[in-house]
C-alpha cells in the first residue's frame, strides 16, 4: 500500500537569501532570517504576519512592500522518515503549486527545478530521502529579475501598459499589476505538498477520456450533464483571482461568490486569462450550482514568446489543464486567451498594434492560440470548442473586435451618453466584456484607510480624485483615469457631488446604472432574432479595496451594480431604451412558458401624477425570446417634471424611463416613511414616500460594517411601498434616521 505523509503542515520558515540590496536597511534583518512560514500561502502573508511589511491592501502600503517582489526566498523544513517507508518501493516528493521560479533541494541536493505556477510538480527522491531527519527546502528566485532577464535574453516583447515583462513567466499575469489591482507579485508554495512512498499511481498527467457531456462521479454519487437539449442565453460575468493572497482563495471564501453569481440569475463564469486555473474545487462548485465556464487559457493582453523553455512549458500547461478539467460538465468553452489578437493589431495611441514594436521575424504566441493549443483541445477534450481569443472575429483577416462577427469587448460605448446612443449603438453577437468602475462599498474602504480625511486631498486634474483623497485616488489604474471613469460620466448625469460621501453613492451609482442598461440591451437583441446570444459583466469579483469594475468588493460585499445586474437578469424583464430619438420598450421572456399579460405605460410627474397613457397593449412572448413593445415619442411627450413608467398587468415586470439626465429632472424633496418591525435575523423594512425618490441605495454599512439590506437600487414611486429585509446591529431608532438620512444626502446630486 502507498504511504502518504502530508508536508504542508510542517514548521516551515522563510528568509530572503541572494541579493538582499533591495531590501530596506530598517527589515533587512528580520527579512533574512528564518520566520514562521505557512503552507500553502506565500511570502507576502509570511512577511505580514511576522510584521515585516504592512498588508498591501491597507492605505498606502502596496509601494512599501514593493521590495518584496525583487528578492529571491528561501523556504525550508525538517521531516522524519522511517525504515519501512523507504523499503516499499519508489519515493516521490508532489507539490501541486509552486510559485513560479524555484530550485528544490532534499538534504543539499537539487531535486528539481521548476518554472510555472500552472502545473503540478512531482519528483522522484529515491536515492535522496534518507531514514531519520530530511531537510527539504525550496528557494525561489524574484519573479521581477526573472521575467526581465527572460526578455533581455529572449527580446523584449510589449505588454499591456507600464508592466513589467509578465509575458516572460508563466505566472498570473494580474500579479504584476492591472487596472483593477496592484503589483504584488508574489512568491510561495501555493499548494499542498506530499512525500509518497510504496506502490502507486503515476502522479504526472496522462490524458484523461474526454468528458463533454455527463459525467458520474463514484465517489459522491453526482451526476452533471452540459447539454440541455436547447439554445441558452449566457448571462453572466469574468471571474478574476480572488483577493491578493492563497488565503484569499479557498472554498470557504470563493463559494458564496459563485452562490451570488447565481442567485444573480448568471449561468455562465469566464475564468480570465489574466489570472489563474482555478482549483478541481471551483469547477465542483460550478459543477453543483449549474454555472457554465468559459475558460480561458493564462495569457493576456501581449505579445509571448514561442522560443525554448517557454513552448515546452506552455505545451506541458495546456495538457495538464485540458486533462484535468475535461471531467467537469460545467466547462463548455475553451479560449486561447484575453486580447492578444486584438493587442497585435490595432492597439496603441495611432491604433497601430503591437506587431509595429515586435523585430523582424520575432514571435507574438499566434503559434499557440492557432496551432499548438487548438491541437490539444482536439486531442484531449474533443467534443469541447475552442476559440482563439477573445474578442475575436472568427477570421484572421477580420478585426479581433468586429461589432458583428464572434465575440466583442465593448469598451468604446460611453453608457452614459444614452441621448446620442450610448450602447444601443451597437448589438454584438456575443458581448464577452462590458462594464463601468466603482469604489468598494463604505465599509471596505474604511477597513483599508481610504475613505478620506477631510484635507485629504489628491491632485491629478481630477475633481474626482480631490474628494476621494490622496490613498485611494493612487489606486486608479484603469486607461483615462478618475476624468475618464469618473469626472465624465458624473458632469454628464448628475449635480457635482459636494463630499467624498455622495460623490461615493454617485460613484457606485454609475456602475449600476451601466451593468443594468447594458445587461438589458443585450438580451432584449436575442432570441428569436438571435443577433445577440450572450453578456458576461466585467467583473464579478476583486482583488483589492479601491476601483474597479467588480459587483461584488474584495470584502465580499455586494455593490449596487450587483442589485441592478440581478435585476436586469430576472428571467422577465421590461426595459425602455432610446433608440433613434425614441423611448422604445422591450420586453423579456426568458422563462419556459409564455407570458401572456397586458403592458401599460404612462407619464407621470415626480408627485405621482399621471399625465398621459402612451402604452396600451397586449404582450403574447413565447418561451425564450424577446420582442420590442412599443415606442414613445420622445420630443412630443415628455417635460422637465415627468417620467415614463411601464409595469405588465401580472406585477411581474416595470421599467422607469426618464428623458434626460438626473439633473434636468424637477423634484421636490422626498418625505420618507420607514416603518420597521423584527423579524429574524435583522429587521423588516417598510419604505414609502411622497415624491419619486430615485435609485434609492440604504448604505448601512457605513454605520454597521456588517449590516446588509436583501435588495438596493430600487425606485420609490409615490404610494408604492417597497418592503425589504435588512440585517444589522443598529437599534430601531437609528435606523431610522440612517435610512431617512441616506436618501435625502445622495438624492440631491440628482435633483434642481
Amino acid at each position: 500500500m502507498a504511504q502518504v505523509v502530508d508536508l504542508s503542515q510542517l514548521a516551515w520558515t522563510v528568509r530572503a537569501c541572494g541579493d538582499l540590496t533591495r531590501v530596506p536597511a530598517q527589515v533587512r534583518g528580520a527579512a533574512s532570517v528564518g520566520l514562521p512560514a505557512t503552507v500553502p500561502g506565500c511570502v507576502h502573508e509570511d512577511l505580514i504576519r511576522a510584521g515585516v511589511i504592512g498588508d498591501p491592501r491597507i492605505g498606502m502600503n502596496e509601494a512599501a512592500c514593493s521590495w518584496v517582489g525583487w528578492t529571491d526566498w528561501r523556504y525550508e523544513a525538517a521531516f522524519e522518515v522511517d525504515e519501512r517507508e523507504l523499503e516499499d518501493g519508489p519515493v516521490e516528493l508532489e507539490f501541486d503549486l509552486l510559485d513560479t521560479v524555484c530550485r528544490v533541494e532534499l538534504n543539499g541536493a537539487v531535486v528539481g527545478s521548476f518554472a510555472s505556477e500552472f502545473v503540478r510538480h512531482p519528483m522522484t527522491v529515491t536515492g535522496q530521502c534518507r531514514r531519520g531527519r530530511n531537510l527539504l527546502a525550496v528557494e525561489f528566485t524574484s519573479p521581477l529579475r526573472h521575467a526581465r532577464a527572460e526578455a533581455d535574453r529572449l527580446g523584449e516583447r510589449p505588454v499591456n501598459g507600464d508592466y513589467p515583462p509578465y509575458n516572460m513567466i508563466r505566472k498570473c499575469p494580474s500579479s504584476f499589476e492591472w487596472d483593477w489591482g496592484p503589483r504584488i507579485p508574489s512568491c510561495g508554495i501555493t499548494g499542498r505538498v506530499r512525500l509518497l512512498s510504496g506502490p502507486h499511481e503515476a502522479t504526472a498527467c496522462q490524458p484523461r477520456t474526454p468528458v463533454a457531456r455527463f459525467v458520474h462521479d463514484a465517489t459522491t454519487g453526482a451526476v452533471g450533464f452540459s447539454s440541455s437539449g436547447s439554445p441558452v442565453f449566457c448571462l453572466g460575468a469574468n471571474w478574476i483571482p480572488q483577493g491578493l493572497f492563497p488565503a484569499d482563495r479557498t472554498p470557504e471564501k470563493v463559494r458564496p461568490l459563485l452562490e451570488a453569481a447565481k442567485a444573480c440569475g448568471m449561468n455562465m463564469i469566464r475564468v480570465w486569462g489574466g489570472g489563474r486555473y482555478e482549483p478541481d474545487w471551483f469547477y465542483d462548485l460550478c459543477d453543483e450550482l449549474g454555472l457554465m465556464v468559459w475558460q480561458d487559457f493564462m495569457f493576456a493582453c501581449a505579445c509571448y514568446p514561442e522560443e525554448e523553455p517557454v513552448r515546452s512549458l506552455v505545451e506541458r500547461e495546456a495538457r495538464e489543464q485540458v486533462a484535468r478539467l475535461a471531467r467537469h460538465p460545467s466547462v463548455v468553452l475553451w479560449c486561447g486567451g484575453n486580447e492578444n489578437h486584438w493587442a497585435w493589431r490595432s492597439w496603441g495611441e495611432r491604433g497601430e498594434g503591437y506587431r509595429a514594436r515586435l523585430k523582424e521575424g520575432q514571435t507574438w504566441g499566434r503559434g499557440y492560440w492557432q496551432e499548438m493549443l487548438p491541437a490539444i483541445v482536439k486531442e484531449l477534450d474533443p467534443e469541447r470548442a475552442y476559440w482563439p481569443d477573445s474578442p475575436w472575429s472568427g477570421d484572421e483577416a477580420l478585426h479581433p473586435n468586429d461589432t458583428s462577427r464572434g465575440d466583442r469587448h465593448s469598451w468604446d460605448v460611453n453608457f452614459w451618453d444614452a441621448w446620442s446612443g450610448g450602447y444601443q449603438k451597437i448589438v454584438p453577437r456575443f458581448c464577452s466584456e462590458f462594464g463601468q468602475q466603482s469604489p468598494s462599498n463604505w465599509a471596505t474602504l474604511k477597513e483599508a484607510e481610504l475613505v478620506p480625511a477631510g484635507e485629504d486631498v489628491a491632485s491629478d486634474g481630477s475633481w474626482s480624485s480631490g474628494l476621494m483623497g490622496s490613498a485611494l485616488a493612487r489606486r486608479q489604474r484603469g486607461p483615462g483615469g478618475n476624468t475618464r471613469w469618473f469626472d465624465e460620466p458624473l458632469d454628464a448625469l448628475f449635480n457635482r457631488p459636494r463630499d467624498f460621501g455622495q460623490w461615493h453613492y454617485a460613484a457606485q451609482l454609475l456602475q449600476a446604472r451601466a451593468v443594468r442598461t447594458g445587461i438589458a440591451w443585450h438580451r432584449v437583441n436575442g432570441r428569436p432574432q438571435d443577433v445577440c446570444s450572450g453578456v458576461l459583466v466585467w467583473q464579478l469579483n476583486d482583488a483589492w479595496p479601491g476601483l474597479s469594475w467588480s459587483l461584488i468588493d474584495s470584502a465580499g460585499r455586494k455593490k449596487p451594480a450587483y442589485y441592478a445586474a440581478r435585476y436586469a437578469m430576472r428571467p422577465r424583464i421590461l426595459s425602455v431604451h432610446l433608440v433613434d430619438g425614441t423611448a422604445t420598450v422591450y420586453a423579456v421572456n426568458d422563462t419556459d412558458q409564455p407570458w401572456r399579460t397586458s403592458i401599460l405605460g404612462t407619464l407621470q410627474t415626480a408627485r405621482g401624477e399621471r399625465t398621459r397613457m402612451v402604452l396600451d397593449t397586449q404582450l403574447d412572448l413565447a418561451p425564450r425570446s424577446a420582442a420590442r413593445v412599443s415606442a414613445v415619442d420622445v420630443h412630443r411627450v415628455h417635460g422637465p417634471t415627468e417620467l415614463l413608467t411601464v409595469r405588465s398587468g401580472d406585477d411581474t415586470a416595470d421599467a422607469q424611463f426618464w428623458f434626460g439626465p438626473d439633473r434636468d429632472f424637477e423634484s421636490p424633496e422626498p418625505r420618507l416613511r420607514v416603518e420597521l418591525a423584527p423579524a429574524a435575523g435583522g429587521l423588516d423594512v417598510s419604505l414609502t414616500s411622497d415624491v419619486v425618490a430615485r435609485d434609492v441605495v440604504l448604505a448601512i454599512d457605513r454605520v454597521d460594517p456588517t449590516a446588509e439590506c436583501d435588495d438596493q437600487l430600487f425606485t420609490l414611486l409615490p404610494g408604492a411601498r417597497k418592503n425589504l429585509r435588512v440585517r444589522t446591529r443598529l437599534p430601531t431608532d437609528e435606523l431610522q434616521r440612517v435610512i431617512r438620512s441616506l436618501v435625502l444626502d445622495a438624492g440631491c446630486i440628482g435633483r434642481r
